[in-house]
Formats: C-alpha cells, structure tokens, sequence
C-alpha cells in the first residue's frame, strides 16, 4: 500500500510517498525547469521533511529527481537574478532547507540520477547518509574531479 501527498498547494514541486516498508519518498517535480531550486520549491521540501520527520511510520527518507529530469540544476537563476544583493542575504535560500536537514532525527539519503549542479548537488551532500550517484560509464578510468579533488566525502557510486 502506498499513500501519496502533494505537499505545496501550488504547483506540486514537491512529491512524497510513503510506503508501508518505512520509506519515505520525496521527489523534486520540477522537470520542465530541470528541478531548478526556486523558494516555492524549497519551501515545499522543507514541508515535506517535517511531515517525514513527524510521520511515525517513517524510519528513513529517500530525496530524489523527477522521473522526467535530473536531480537538480541548481539554483533558479531567474528567481536569483530578480533580487538585489540585500534581498539575496535576507533571503537565506539554502540555509532554512540546511538547518531543517541538520535538525531531522531520520537518516536522508539521496538518490541521485543525472546531473547534480550547484545548490542541486550541496542538497546531495546536505543529506545524513552519503548520496547515491548515478555516474554513466568513464572512459579510460576517468574518476570524476570533484571527488577525487574532495577526498573527506564517500560516495555510494552506481553506474549503468
């Protein structure tokens, strides 16, 4: 049995589902903007995290991308482009969705498929249990630079 809710009463940005095994599911649903993180959308997931952190039933949560799109493109740069400097600093973006993360007592892990880009992979990396990228094949046992650059962070790779 599985119970769904849209967690934003505007556009759904957000998915979560929640399967009888404990799991909570959330989904960025944003495709058509490639999951780009706007406000709404941060809000939404920071929604649906206190609704997966009050739910007793879940015991773990799974944040991933839309089927339809990447994980993330980062931030939403038509959002960002509006504000002026002041507004930007007011506005915190990634800093409400970190402290909800840090403050959750159930284990995240991110499921990552396709691209991961500036706020999109720091949400990869916000999470409690090490994210699980989804690399296609490298050529020529090419690792890629931003892991073997940052050696501190672990990484469940799967590749196709």
């Amino acid at each position: 049995m599985e119970d769904s809710a849209v967690v934003s009463q505007r556009p759904s940005f957000v998915r979560s589902s929640f399967c009888d095994n404990g799991v909570m599911t959330i989904e960025l649903n944003r495709p058509e903007k490639r999951n780009a993180l706007s406000q709404d959308m941060i809000d939404a997931l920071i929604s649906a995290l206190q609704r997966a952190e009050r739910h007793k039933g879940t015991r773990v949560v799974v944040l991933t991308g839309s089927p339809e799109g990447p994980f993330s493109a980062g931030a939403d740069l038509k959002e960002l482009s509006a504000l002026d400097t002041p507004q930007a600093h007011a506005r915190g973006w990634l800093k409400d969705l970190s402290d909800t993360v840090n403050g959750m007592r159930k284990p995240i892990i991110a499921a990552v498929e396709g691209f991961a880009l500036g706020g999109g992979f720091e949400l990869a990396l916000l999470v409690k249990l090490p994210p699980l990228l989804s690399f296609p094949p490298f050529p020529h046992d090419i690792f890629p630079s931003f892991i073997a650059k940052n050696p501190t962070y672990h990484f469940s790779l799967l590749t196709e």
